[in-house]
Parts: structure tokens; C-alpha cells; sequence
């Protein structure tokens, strides 16, 4: 895309504005120099302001636009500071002297801010740069801060004649003045390199020789003022006319070659789309459409805004979104979409149909699978206490006549039924949660210890376990509790039971008195098996002692 025809217009009455400035100073050279810097200012502000104007409406990204903005206002002040200097100020003033060191308020910040606008070269979108670029600025100022100052120190300029005669006699150039160069000179140098850098694409690539144009001019001007023409130069521009073209030139380069986003020739862009879209402003008035973009009316632009509007009998759905300035407007083709949507309407009784049954199908799977699940629980809890109930089952098949041995062997059989509630309890929470907490056993155990006083034996559980563990611990803890009370009851006379657990580690410690038969490792190491317990067991003809213990695996409540 290139420039529009306006642009190229401003443009070419802006270089003809600083020519003609270039042309008129030439021709009077000194004769009506009030006259002269007056209108070679107008001249060139005019040019300026034309540019500046340019800048506002054909840059994209904000950052870019107001950082060059700034670089031309300063621009403008700086033909301002000169005109000044050369026409309302006496000319070998202490005000001349500072004009002249105003000088450098432009000279050290429109390369700082042309920088910082080339930064924003690639970046997405309106991205902004990082921040800590503008920490920049305080160099600028501390080297600006040290040229108005001069008076005080002269570190950026020695008058030979002193403050009096600084327009008439040598002047000598101090440590401030170099480093402003440096600055100005670095400022250009990374400026160029970032161009460099991000000119990456092959086209742009082929194009980098055009920004260099505008500099190597300001190069030759320079050289051409080092080598001591500068009387021959300055008759037709100035140092700080020339500056000002160089730079604008270079911007102009910089969005001639497209590494600067700008939205030129819209027009153009519109008319070539393959898309049916427009703008329209804010009064109503269609300003750029495509050849694709159908006819619209703003009524439907502004609600297109807020809802889908159809046009051509529902086949075209028309978008808008607001804009800068009025509206965007874009079409879409939605027939194929209509004619599938028909397609689909047609085969939704079907489908409805279909996936009701497949969700009926479903639910019964589920419950199959569930009911399948529950059965299995149930096998495995009842294969785990098959010992328990088969013992319940011959109690309860042939029960005593005598009504003593009766009672004796009711509240015996008590000790296994609730085992059986218990573990079934244990097992179930186990099934459910990755974690049991400990009270869960001891009241299990508690509630086992008081079926066993029915049967005249003093029973005591502690207190005071806590944390949750691993529920396979839990239950290999209670099978051997089980284990042991069923060989000890009923001669044992007193059974103590100390369940330690204190959130990470779990014990259990069973202490029988006279028991009636005693119980071995071999005998309960299979509900170990997997748990990581183990198993002490101390017998004497009086009692015997077993202590359980699962190291680890438990959690604080």
C-alpha cells in the first residue's frame, strides 16, 4: 500500500516550505534581517505544523504518535528559541546566551524521543514499551541542567573574553558539552541499531537504504560545517533548520518503508479488500466500503452494534463495532450455515429420540455397574469375617436348654455380632475415604471391650487417638484385636488395651490376664500382609502381651 495522494501533497508542500525558507535567506542573505528570520520562521513552522498534523492522523500505534509529536512541538519550539534569539533579543545578551542555551532542550530530547519510537517497532498491538526505558530521561535532563547552568561553572562552554564578551571572543568547549554530543551521538547510534534489528522482513529489508538518505545528508551538511564552510552553508539553512529536516525526513523514511504502522490510503485498502466491510462516521455517512460490501443503512449499523442484523432474506449476517470516530461494519455469508442448521433441524427428532434411549441405556449401566460394585463389597466383607459369622450361625442353630449356659453363650456370641457391625462399619469408611480417622477404631474397640464386661471381665480402652491413617491399618489392627479376644475369652479375667496414635505413627497394645488359649504371630500375620505392621507378642503362663505397631502413614487432623 502506498501513500495517498494527500499525503504525498502535504508532504511536498512541506519540503517546498523549508526550500522556499532555504531560497528566500539566500536572496537577502543580510539585508532586512528582521524581515527575513521573520518569515523564514512562518516558513518553516508552517512546515512543522503541517507535519505534526500528518503525525496525528496517519500514525497507528499511540506511543509512536505521541512520542513524535513531542519531537515536533519541540522542533517548533526550537525555530521559536532561534527566531527569538536573532530578532526580539539583543545580540550580545545575557537572554541571547541562555536562548542559545535553550538550544539543547531540543537538540538533547527529539533524539531521545525519535529512540523511543523506533523501540515500539514490531511490538504487538498497542503494547507499550518497558518502562524503564524512560529512566532515559534523567540523563537528558542532569546534561541539559548542566548546560543552563554554565554561567555558574563553565563546564560546557569557556568564554575567552568572559560572560560579557561570550558572543564576540574564543570559545573553548568543556566536559558537558562533549558528553551532550556523546549522548546525541549514542541516542542515533541505538536508534539506528534498532532499526536494523527489527527490519526483518524481506521487503522492508531490500528498502533499509532509504532511511539512510535523509542521514547521510545531515552527515555531508556536518562534515561540510566541521571543515569550515559553514558561513557557504548556513546562508541558505541553519544548524538547526537542517537538524529539523533531517529528522522528519527520517521518520517520513521510517513510515515510507512501513517499519512505522500508519493507516494511509485507506481508501485503497477498501476498495482492494476481498471482504465485504466499511466504515461509517458517527453522522451516518458511509466513508470507505469495500466492492464486496453490500448496501446498508446506519439504522442497521448502530443496532448491528448491540445485535445480529440479517439482510438478503437471512443469508448475510451484518457486525459493527465502534471505532474511533463512527462505526466498523462487516458482512458474513450465513447460507451454507442456514442449510446445514435445516439439515440438523431435520435430524433432531431423530437424534432426540436416539439419545434418549442411549441415556437410558446409560443410567441402567450404571446401575449395573454400581449394583455390580456394592456386590462385590458385600462378597469381600463377608468373606473377611467368614469365621465370625459361621461362629454366630452354630450359636444360634443349636441353643442351650439350660437357661445359664444360655445367657453365658448369648452374651459370648454378642462378642463376634459386634465385631461383625464394626468391621463392616470399618470397611465401608475405608471403601469410601482414602483415609480413616483413628476414633473410628477406638470406638469400635470400646464397644467390643463392653460386650466382653457382659461376660464378668473387666475391660478398659484409653482415650485420646488422633489423625487419620490408611484404613487396611485400621482393620488389620481390629483383626487382631478380634483374633486375640475370641482365644482369650471367656477364662481371661481382664483385658487392657492401650490405642496410641498421634497422627503419624499407630499402635496397639492388648494386655490379656489369663487367657484361655494363646494366640502366635503365624496365626495373625496374614491381616498384616501389605500394611507394614508388625507384631510382638509376650506370654507368660498368667498373661500375654501383644503390641501392634505401623510405623508411619498417618496425617493430623
Amino acid at each position: 500500500m502506498t501513500d495517498s495522494k494527500e499525503t504525498k501533497l502535504l508532504n511536498l508542500i512541506s519540503v517546498i516550505l523549508v526550500a522556499l525558507a532555504g531560497v528566500i535567506r539566500f536572496a537577502v542573505k543580510r539585508i532586512d534581517l528582521f524581515g527575513c528570520n521573520t518569515l523564514v520562521f512562518s516558513l518553516l513552522a508552517a512546515s512543522i505544523i503541517i507535519w505534526i498534523f500528518q503525525l496525528h492522523k496517519r500514525l497507528i500505534q499511540p506511543q509512536i504518535r505521541k512520542n513524535l509529536i513531542a519531537a515536533a512541538f519541540l522542533m517548533l519550539l526550537w525555530m521559536i528559541i532561534r527566531t527569538m534569539k536573532y530578532v526580539f533579543i539583543p545580540l550580545n545578551s545575557t537572554g541571547a546566551r541562555y536562548a542559545w542555551y535553550l538550544y539543547y532542550l531540543p537538540m538533547l530530547f527529539i533524539p531521545l524521543l525519535m529512540f523511543l519510537s523506533v523501540l515500539s517497532i514490531g511490538c504487538p498491538g498497542n503494547k507499550p514499551i518497558c518502562r524503564k526505558w524512560y529512566l532515559l530521561f534523567i540523563p537528558a535532563l542532569l546534561i541539559l541542567t548542566g548546560i543552563l547552568t554554565n554561567d555558574l561553572h563553565q563546564k560546557a562552554f569557556l568564554f575567552q573574553g568572559g560572560l560579557a564578551f561570550w558572543n564576540e571572543a574564543g570559545i573553548s568547549y568543556g566536559f558537558v558539552y562533549f558528553v551532550s554530543q556523546i549522548w546525541i551521538a549514542l541516542m542515533f547510534v541505538g536508534m539506528l541499531s534498532v532499526v536494523f534489528i527489527r527490519c526483518v522482513i524481506l521487503k522492508n529489508r531490500r528498502n533499509i537504504y532509504i532511511p539512510m538518505i535523509p542521514l547521510l545528508f545531515g552527515a555531508a551538511y556536518t562534515v561540510g560545517v566541521i571543515a569550515g564552510y559553514e558561513d557557504g552553508l548556513t546562508v541558505v539553512l541553519t544548524v538547526p533548520e537542517v537538524c529539523c529536516f533531517v529528522y522528519a525526513a527520517f521518520i517520513e523514511s521510517l513510515i515510507c518503508i512501513r517499519l512505522i504502522p500508519c493507516n494511509d490510503n485507506y481508501k485503497e485498502l477498501w476498495s482492494m479488500s476481498s471482504i465485504g466491510a466499511g466504515i461509517m462516521n458517527n453522522e451516518g455517512k458511509v466513508v470507505y466500503k469495500s466492492q464486496k460490501s453490500m448496501p446498508v443503512t446506519a439504522e442497521q449499523v448502530f443496532r448491528a452494534e448491540k445485535e445480529t442484523v440479517l439482510l438478503d432474506g437471512g443469508n448475510v449476517s451484518l457486525c459493527s463495532h465502534v471505532i474511533h470516530g463512527g462505526y466498523g461494519y462487516w458482512t458474513k455469508n450465513i447460507s451454507e450455515l442456514n442449510r446445514m442448521n435445516k439439515e440438523l433441524e431435520d435430524l433432531g427428532n431423530v437424534l432426540t429420540e436416539e439419545n434418549a434411549m442411549l441415556d437410558a441405556e446409560n443410567k441402567l449401566r450404571e446401575q449395573l455397574v454400581f449394583i455390580q460394585q456394592q456386590n462385590n463389597l458385600y462378597d469381600d466383607m463377608n468373606q473377611s469375617m467368614t469365621k465370625q459369622l459361621n461362629k454366630l450361625d452354630d450359636i444360634l442353630a443349636a441353643p442351650l436348654e439350660n437357661e445359664a449356659d444360655f445367657e453365658r453363650e448369648m452374651k459370648y456370641a454378642c462378642i463376634p455380632m459386634v465385631y461383625i457391625k464394626r468391621r463392616s462399619n470399618l470397611f465401608l469408611l475405608a471403601n469410601k475415604e482414602q483415609k480413616v480417622a483413628a476414633d473410628e477404631l477406638q470406638i469400635a474397640i470400646s464397644e467390643s471391650l463392653e460386650y466382653v464386661s457382659l461376660c464378668g471381665i473387666k475391660a478398659y480402652c484409653s482415650r485420646g487417638a488422633a489423625g487419620v491413617y490408611p484404613g487396611e491399618k485400621l482393620l488389620a489392627a481390629y483383626d487382631v484385636f478380634e483374633e486375640a479376644i475370641e482365644y482369650a475369652v471367656p477364662d481371661t479375667d481382664a483385658v487392657f488395651v492401650i490405642l496410641e496414635a498421634n497422627g503419624r505413627d499407630l499402635s496397639l497394645h492388648i494386655n490379656i490376664n489369663a487367657p484361655r488359649n494363646y494366640i502366635s504371630e503365624s496365626m495373625v500375620q496374614k491381616y498384616l500382609c501389605d500394611t507394614g505392621g508388625t507384631i510382638e507378642i509376650e506370654q507368660d503362663e498368667q498373661s500375654e502381651i501383644i503390641t501392634l505397631r505401623f510405623p508411619g502413614g498417618g496425617d493430623s487432623v
